[in-house]
């Protein structure tokens, strides 16, 4: 078996950020609490950064003489670690250094803006409007009110969880022993489907741009940092709106007597002239969904999010027109006989202009208007003039190229630097910090599509070129906004101390052993009657690839099917269907019989599975009925059947069935061993010495009272 690298879920790392520098010696009235490697450590900065973390973080005693001397000791560890990392050319590695200027590039735009004009996010949402995508994510959660505006950790926590996805862990079962995300443990993260302007704007951001099933991320939101999972992306179709009649599922209900009402109203309906009325004549006598009951049955426009698989593919597979009534089906829910009210065409932007608008605008209040202000603002502050003339130049000359009557689309790149070309050596924006050509206006430009947004009017086109010279100033700005905002040079710095830990960690700690049973029972042993089974179901499930012969073998109990036809029949000759009668199968061995023998069985599995185990336990312990059953429900998007065989009790585990856990233990403290030698070298060979006078004075002068 192949060794792999294992980082360990449950160490949390404590990452000290400063703010412009570390062991400044400028700090007034301040005095040495240690000294190591011919640093000096002063009160201030240990205080800096004592106030910078909650007490409940430190220790168990928190602000007390030992929470406080624990605190400082962790904090050498730290920067003893870190300086190694450097030692070790860490800090120039390569896969670290384009981590580095990736979140140096995002963290910028962060602190500037969130995002372009409002025109083009609006743009940009209808565009992803016209698209679904599947997607799951971990959460590492992060409070900025009580953590600041740019820590560390939890990166760090995040990029751990992602090395053990890309060394072969299941993301969804990292996401429930992982996220924080509240419903995790159940969903493993799943989110289903879903479109734009449904998740918050980073977050849509990465799922409409990252790779199909690879872990991504990870990406920072005002929830905290997430990796996140794209499983597909599809064009969303067009808008179905619905109505339906449900029994609901509840205790003590009987369910075959649910099933027979169930299948009673749908024959009712089928025999009905005006079956769109008797629909809706039946919604109020039968169904127990007050909340549609209310509206008729409605339901309102339906989306195809994935949670209830059933729903989606009757209302988008085999419900075809506006008016079509389909059969009973079950859900976890209940029965339900759903009726396709209407189906409606996409909208266009120009007619989804003002709702996008409000939606952008409710989404992020940064992203109105933001741009033009911050330009106002840096114009003032940095003193910034813009060469007009040229602007103008610009403008007219496109305006002129796009009015032409050959030319039946905008400019191509070639005219708009052809326009350009007369100009490139010109400065085009000047300030304090220096000045900006031309040449560089021009590559900013048409890498922004410059020439897909020049229209008719030559007013538009002053807006735009105006616009997109004010961007090209943010851009530049923020690319170089370690050189405008000292506050940012320390956050980075900072930031590259914590890859270059994390890489110390990654290869100096986080290697993982594979332990023998030798070494793994005297932890068996040690932990008796800690590992234990849940009490279990275990289920048969029969998966079929074809819902609607299914449903007939089972209810219609009739299946028209092709006659056979001569070999010199007439071409064009329509096709003549013959009627087979079936029986209902009376028990298990006859349903698994009657599908195989009608070519539509793809598995018949038998799983077992914990009430908590995520959204197909719960389905399928929503099915832990005694009788049989022939309702059909939707198991990994798979029309299925499903017997609930028995509950296996809760118990021990055997030595074999611990392992996983066993192994996590033993290198969990294999880990704790290797860091506490690593530490006790580092100490002796940095020659750390606390300054007993220093650390007494700081101790009483921050100590809980």
């Amino acid at each position: 078996m192949r060794k792999q690298q294992w980082v360990p879920s449950g160490i949390v790392l404590t990452l000290f950020l400063t703010g412009c520098g570390l062991f400044s010696s400028s700090s007034e009235n301040a005095y040495p609490v240690a000294r190591f490697s011919g640093t000096t450590l002063l009160s201030a900065e240990l205080k800096k950064e004592l106030e910078k973390n909650s007490p409940g973080t430190l220790s168990d005693t928190g602000l007390t003489d030992q929470g406080i001397r624990a605190f400082a000791n962790r904090y050498i560890d730290y920067r003893l670690k870190v300086a190694d990392g450097y030692s070790k050319g860490f800090g120039d590695d390569s896969l670290l250094n384009d981590e580095f200027n990736s979140y140096k590039r995002n963290l910028a735009q962060a602190r500037v803006m969130d995002g372009k004009v409002k025109k083009a996010l609006i743009e940009e949402l209808y565009q992803r409007k016209q698209m679904l995508v599947k997607a799951s994510h971990i959460l590492v959660s992060y409070n900025e009110a009580k953590n600041g505006p740019d820590t560390v950790d939890f990166y760090v926590r995040a990029m751990n969880f992602k090395a053990e996805i890309e060394k072969g862990k299941n993301f969804n079962q990292a996401a429930k022993e992982f996220s924080d995300e509240p419903n995790a443990k159940q969903t493993g993260g799943d989110l289903g489907w879903f479109s734009g302007g449904d998740m918050v704007y980073p977050f849509e951001n990465a799922v409409f741009t990252a790779p199909l099933k690879k872990v991504y991320g990870p990406v920072r939101t005002q929830f905290g940092y997430h990796l996140i999972w794209v499983e597909d992306r599809k064009v969303s179709p067009d808008p179905r709106f619905i109505s339906h009649i449900m029994l609901m599922f509840g205790q003590g209900k009987d369910t075959v007597a649910m099933k027979t009402t169930i299948d009673s109203v749908s024959g009712a309906i089928n025999k009905s002239q005006d079956k769109v009325k008797k629909f809706h004549e039946l919604v109020m006598k039968y169904s127990e969904d007050t909340q549609s009951k209310i509206n008729n049955g409605s339901m309102g426009e339906w989306r195809p999010s994935g949670r209830v698989p059933e729903f989606d593919t009757t209302i988008y597979s085999y419900l075809k027109k506006a008016g079509e009534i389909s059969g009973p089906i079950r859900t976890k829910w209940g029965y339900h006989i759903v009726l396709l009210d209407s189906v409606k065409t996409k909208p266009t932007l120009d007619s989804q202009m003002e709702t996008l608008s409000r939606l952008v605008t409710r989404q992020s209040e940064r992203m109105n208007s933001q741009k033009a202000l911050l330009f106002s603002e840096l114009s003032e502050k940095n003193k910034i003039k813009i060469t007009q003339s040229i602007l103008d130049s610009l403008s007219e000359r496109l305006t002129y190229v796009i009015n032409q009557p050959v030319m039946d689309s905008v400019p191509g790149p070639k005219v708009t630097a052809e326009i350009l070309a007369n100009f490139k050596n010109r400065v085009l924006i000047s300030s304090v910090n220096g000045s900006l050509s031309v040449a560089q206006f021009n590559e900013f430009a048409n890498k922004n599509g410059i020439d897909q947004k020049v229209m008719k009017s030559r007013k538009t086109n002053d807006k735009m070129i105006s616009q997109m010279v004010s961007d090209f100033y943010l851009d530049h700005y923020i690319s170089h906004l370690d050189e405008f905002d000292p506050e940012f040079v320390g956050i980075m710095k900072s930031f590259k101390d914590g890859l270059v830990l994390f890489k110390w960690m990654e290869t100096q700690i986080w290697q993982a052993a594979e332990p023998s049973d030798a070494d793994l029972q005297p932890i068996f042993a040690e932990k008796k009657g800690e590992f234990n089974w849940e009490e279990r179901g275990e289920f048969i499930v029969l998966s079929v690839n074809n819902y609607k012969m299914a449903d007939s073998l089972i209810k219609v109990h009739e299946i028209s099917v092709p006659k056979p036809t001569a070999k010199k029949e007439k071409k064009g000759k329509k096709q003549e269907f013959e009627t087979i009668k079936t029986s209902i199968p009376a028990n298990w061995a006859e349903l698994e019989s009657v599908l195989r023998k009608n070519n539509i069985l793809i598995s018949a599995d038998t799983v077992v599975v914990a009430k908590g185990d995520g959204e197909k336990a719960s389905q399928l312990w929503a099915r832990k009925v005694s009788q049989f059953d022939l309702s059909i429900s939707y198991l990994d998007g798979r029309p299925s059947f499903v017997l609930f065989n028995k509950v296996i009790p809760a118990g021990p585990k055997s030595f074999e069935e611990a392992k996983p856990e066993l192994s996590r233990i033993y290198n969990e403290r294999l880990i704790k061993s290797r860091e506490e030698q690593l530490i006790t070298d580092l100490r002796k060979k940095t020659g750390v010495e606390i300054e007993e006078k220093g650390i007494t004075r700081f101790i009483q002068e921050n100590k809980k009272k």
